[in-house]
């Protein structure tokens, strides 16, 4: 917002706004500056609020954080994808467990067909 000021040049400000208004009337100004920022501040904040208000911009930004979840996912999808190629073991959610898997592999009770 500001430009960057390091010390010499605060001192240099302080040094030329001493002489130009004098000690008595410095502290004064100091206080009318800091004042008018205050209130330019506040300002600028409310007409923030008031824009980000009327534009939906709460809603902008779940719609991006959505679309950022959703690139994420997709990337995780591509490199489980890669890994399938390869021959890995295939990432699942579902597990089968050592009795589905042997009911799986061995019906139970079934004749075999006759040719």
């Amino acid at each position: 917002m500001f430009p960057d000021f390091g010390g010499l040049e605060l001192l240099l400000i302080l040094v030329v706004s001493l002489l130009v208004l004098g000690p008595e009337k410095l502290p004064e100004a100091a206080r009318s500056l800091a004042k008018f920022l205050a209130k330019w501040r506040l300002t600028f904040n409310r007409i923030k609020t008031d824009v980000e208000t009327e534009i939906g911009m709460e809603d902008i930004r779940r719609e991006l954080h959505n679309e950022q979840v959703m690139r994420e996912i997709g990337r995780i999808e591509a490199e489980v994808s890669e890994i399938d190629k390869f021959g890995n073991k295939q990432v699942s959610s579902y597990e089968p467990t050592e009795e589905s898997s042997a009911t799986e592999r061995e019906p139970k009770n079934e004749k075999p067909p006759k040719t």
